[in-house]
């Protein structure tokens, strides 16, 4: 894990790594210690020894769903004490496709500016012409100048850059919307942070139901097998500690999907999927990762054994819920 530290006052950075023993905490849990060790607590929230800490979750950038996630925290303005948001979007995994799991932001610059990230390349640009702008006019003007519309930027508008103590910060449509951060931001003369990465976490695909599993691997605990008497079913997950320490790992055989209007399989590459009683619909996830083209025609033997698999599970599935009652 990597932590980049940008320095507003001066305009250097400084890259280090993040603690061995913190090496599994990602998103709050990373920010509540950094801001506890890097800012004092008697310092003024809108004054240059008030730091702004972003932190991707630790399995953003993962095939687990909805893990694209990040904790900013700083000291907050409108409370005086510890100020924490919640946000999703691209952002937090881009940051990590950058090359860094956190960013602290300490000191105030001379003149209004954004931060570049680039494959772990930093830069400070002028933000004089966008000082004053709206934050999705602001988004716009950055990846035109920039030249690349898949940048991600994290900024603030006019209620930042004049420390209203409500305002937030906002990447993409999504707010950073508690405690008064943008107003953190705006008084370190910081309209933006733009992020684009090349790099990747991983292509082992996980699931939501792996995470039980590795929250107790990392933990040194075992699964109870019994709970007041009675027999307790293990999880059907597998831990992704390997995947954490950077190693590969034995997945699974095939992923499993039943929801009220659906189901799906997915096995290697291949993932099928049938929405309702509609016909079954198969998608290549390493060249379509978004399931744009329906390739259920072209292989219809893939789609045949697939659902296959899928009937036999539901069967098993299905007897274990009866059993259970």
């Amino acid at each position: 894990m990597k932590l980049l530290k940008v320095i507003m006052t001066n305009g250097t950075i400084e890259t280090q790594p993040v603690s061995e023993e913190y090496a599994y905490l990602g998103g709050r849990g990373l920010t509540s210690i950094m801001i506890n060790a890097e800012v004092p607590p008697g310092c003024d929230p809108l004054g240059p020894e008030n730091k702004l800490i972003f932190a991707s979750g630790p399995l953003s950038g993962t095939s687990v769903p909805c893990a694209s996630r990040m904790a900013v925290t700083g000291k907050s303005p409108l409370t005086g004490a510890v100020g924490m948001a919640l946000s999703g979007g691209h952002f937090p995994v881009e940051l990590k496709f950058a090359g860094y799991d956190a960013l602290i932001i300490e000191g105030k610059s001379e003149k209004p500016v954004y931060v570049w990230i680039k494959d772990g390349a930093v830069k400070f640009r002028s933000a004089k012409k966008l000082w004053g702008m709206k934050t999705l006019d602001t988004q716009q003007i950055i990846k035109n100048d920039l030249k690349d519309q898949n940048v991600r930027i994290a900024c603030i508008g006019p209620a930042g850059e004049n420390q209203i103590k409500i305002a937030s910060i906002i990447n993409e449509w999504r707010a950073i919307g508690r405690k008064g951060l943008g107003a953190v931001m705006g008084s370190k003369n910081l309209k933006a942070i733009a992020v684009r990465g090349n790099g990747r976490i991983t292509g082992q695909v996980c699931h939501v139901m792996d995470i039980m599993p590795t929250v107790l691997e990392a933990a040194g605990v075992e699964y109870p097998g019994t709970y007041e008497g009675r027999r307790i079913d293990p999880p059907d997950g597998k831990s992704m500690m390997p995947i954490l320490r950077g190693q590969m790992r034995r997945g699974h055989d095939a992923l499993f999907w039943k929801y009220s209007h659906g189901c799906a399989v997915r096995q290697e590459e291949w993932k099928l999927v049938r929405m309702d009683k509609k016909p079954w619909e198969l998608y290549d996830m390493r060249a379509d990762p978004i399931e744009l083209v329906d390739l259920s025609n072209k292989y219809p033997q893939r789609v045949a054994q697939l659902s296959d698999l899928w009937e036999k599970w539901h069967a098993t599935a299905s007897d274990k819920k009866s059993k259970r009652k």
